[in-house]
């Protein structure tokens, strides 16, 4: 196994996993703010 190719795709990996929890926190945080809008 090589290290260099498994760093590699760890690293896309993580990249990856990011990206989406950045998505998913954008879309939550609109959501807040436009209840919290709607309410006021």
């Amino acid at each position: 196994m090589n290290d260099c190719r498994y760093f590699q795709e760890v690293a896309v990996f993580r990249r990856e996993v990011s990206r989406f929890l950045t998505k998913i926190m954008v879309r939550f945080s609109l959501l807040l703010y436009n209840q919290g809008y709607e309410r006021a």
